[in-house]
């Protein structure tokens, strides 16, 4: 919808510094949605509600030239489950994080300084890379982890405030980017069913994350060359930025319960590669690698820290090794059948100089697929995502039939859910997740 005929001032909006808009421009507009979902834990006997939740999103484009624009949105969501299932049953961290939640998403201002220059500041997302289901390249935005692995792939990325400057022309583009905000991935609360560090609740005392200011010395750098041509398409790229996931690191041992204690701490790598694809008809391979550098890996508490309390003072205590880390995909992607699309992802990550103290594995091999097909005139869609996490034999699932009403009103069902983890996997403590959902979204 277009507001005509009146000043309309969006200053208080975006950064306070936008002018009135001219009464006989066609400068503003909005879109955004309502949606209702509810959500069934089959699988839980704590609770049987995951989700009762209602979300309102607002989205609105100022035009102010043809060389200027900018963008807000904003999204809240209440979610009935934990009023229905009995507040008190809950941790005061589950209610802070799940309960409700108010963010802008998008709020940033676009400028065409010339033809070949473009200039946008503000919070934004990038999307580099082209995996749909690893964190290879695409290093720029932090990801919403709140319901580990069960979230649609494509609503995960988290925006940044940032200065993006692009050089671009016909053929090719260079980005350059500053991060000014420091902003980390959105994890599960403590207590809660996808509490990143369940595992080690029991065993130990994890303090509250030690998490980046976003200030001059934290602020991130990336930078992107993109090359286009009738073949397809190829980015190399060199970052410096904070990692979304914390490391913990061992802060010293709890006199009265004798309990290690760890702090969840993120630190800003260096990190460099490339990605890209190849088309021919309808067939597309694509690849995305990434190597970076010096990357804390956690040791094994039991074999290698502990010991070291039995003989080193407690400042000498080495609780991690930095590593080198090289992080790969090759996928396929084919859409030659009727209304269908398949993706087949290989992702390999390595650790560099690998040794016996790390937690993790040399080596960890996962294969994603999806296929979507639509129905009826596309006004049915159905999707299946699938990661295989080969060396924990775990199998992370979802998925998604939606039907298309109108051009406004969307229903849909999604089944989502982690399977098959062994013992000592770091899904394994995720096994009872799986969700049933079912919902309307409605368009305006």
């Amino acid at each position: 919808m277009i507001f005509r005929g009146k000043n309309l001032s969006i200053g208080a909006l975006l950064y306070g510094i936008v002018p009135l808009v001219s009464a006989d421009d066609s400068a503003l507009s909005y879109s955004g949605f309502l949606m209702e979902e509810v959500g069934n834990s089959y699988q839980h006997e704590e609770f049987e509600w995951s989700k009762i939740s209602s979300t309102a999103n607002l989205n609105v484009d100022a035009y102010f030239s043809s060389s200027w624009s900018a963008k807000l949105n904003l999204q809240g969501t209440y979610d009935a489950a934990y009023k229905f299932e009995g507040r008190s049953t809950f941790s005061k961290e589950t209610l802070d994080v799940y309960e409700k939640d108010f963010r802008i998403n998008e709020a940033y201002t676009d400028i065409d300084v010339n033809s070949w220059l473009n200039v946008r500041f503000g919070r934004q997302f990038f999307g580099w890379g082209e995996s749909n289901s690893e964190q290879i390249s695409d290093i720029g935005n932090p990801r919403d982890l709140r319901e580990l692995g069960l979230q649609n792939v494509k609503d995960i990325r988290l925006p940044v405030g940032a200065t993006k400057f692009t050089v671009y022309s016909t053929s090719w583009e260079y980005n350059l980017i500053a991060v000014h905000e420091a902003r980390v991935d959105e994890l599960g609360a403590e207590g809660s069913e996808f509490d990143p560090f369940l595992a080690f609740r029991e065993r130990l005392m994890i303090l509250s994350a030690d998490e980046p200011d976003s200030d001059l010395d934290d602020t991130g750098v990336l930078s992107r060359l993109f090359m286009s041509n009738d073949w397809g398409d190829i980015s190399f790229f060199a970052a410096r930025q904070f990692e979304g996931f914390p490391l913990l690191l061992f802060k010293g041992v709890n006199a009265d319960t004798q309990q290690l204690i760890f702090q969840p701490e993120y630190n800003q790598l260096k990190s460099y590669g490339f990605f890209g694809n190849v088309i021919d008809g309808s067939w597309q391979l694509k690849y995305d690698f990434a190597r970076t550098l010096k990357k804390p890996h956690d040791i094994k508490i039991i074999e290698y820290l502990v010991p070291q309390l039995q003989t080193k003072p407690m400042s000498s205590v080495i609780s991690f090794q930095e590593k080198n880390i090289v992080k790969g995909m090759l996928g396929i992607e084919y859409s030659g059948f009727t209304d269908t699309q398949v993706s087949l992802e290989y992702i390999e990550s390595y650790i560099e100089d690998h040794t016996e103290m790390l937690r993790e594995e040399k080596y960890e091999r996962k294969i994603s697929t999806y296929i979507s097909r639509t129905f009826s005139n596309g006004n049915i869609t159905s999707s299946l995502w699938m990661n295989h996490l080969i060396s924990d034999n775990a199998n992370i699932f979802r998925i998604d039939v939606s039907y298309n009403y109108d051009d406004d009103i969307k229903y849909f069902i999604a089944l989502s859910g982690i399977e098959g983890a062994r013992r000592g996997a770091y899904y394994y403590d995720y096994d009872e997740v799986d969700r049933f959902a079912i919902g309307v979204k409605v368009s305006f």
